[in-house]
């Protein structure tokens, strides 16, 4: 068992999907990317995820309509946080009207806000047991 945040990505684009790693892992987060939901391939997430990062424009399915697929397959202490580029005040409608407590602006977020605002977000984890 780790005590490694786990951080799973989904945006529609490979480069947003790199950086966006690259900096969680820097943190020494494990991070998953997906270009799709259903790349996750029916991995249970029920206790394995912190944090998704979601995307809202996707092709397939928009990650607004994603979250209560989303929400019954997680834990209930999993935060979901969109993910977009749109203006903010659409952003924050979108989030509220679906659900979702958080959101991040992709344009107007640097690598250190980004990392600053994922690691306030993340669910406190118990202190280890010693023996």
């Amino acid at each position: 068992m780790t005590d490694s945040p786990h951080i799973i990505v989904i945006d529609d684009d490979p480069l947003v999907l790199e950086v966006t790693a690259e900096l969680l892992e820097f943190t020494g987060a494990r991070v998953t990317c997906a270009q799709e939901w259903t790349d996750l391939g029916g991995s249970d997430l029920s206790a394995t995820v912190d944090l998704i990062l979601l995307d809202v424009m996707m092709p397939s399915l928009r990650g607004d309509d994603l979250v209560p697929i989303l929400r019954r397959n997680l834990s209930p202490r999993t935060v979901i946080v969109l993910y977009s580029g749109m203006p903010a005040p659409e952003l924050a409608k979108i989030a509220q009207e679906c659900g979702v407590e958080h959101f991040l602006q992709k344009g107007s977020v640097t690598g250190h806000a980004l990392i600053k605002a994922v690691e306030a977000l993340l669910p406190s984890r118990p202190a280890p047991q010693l023996s």
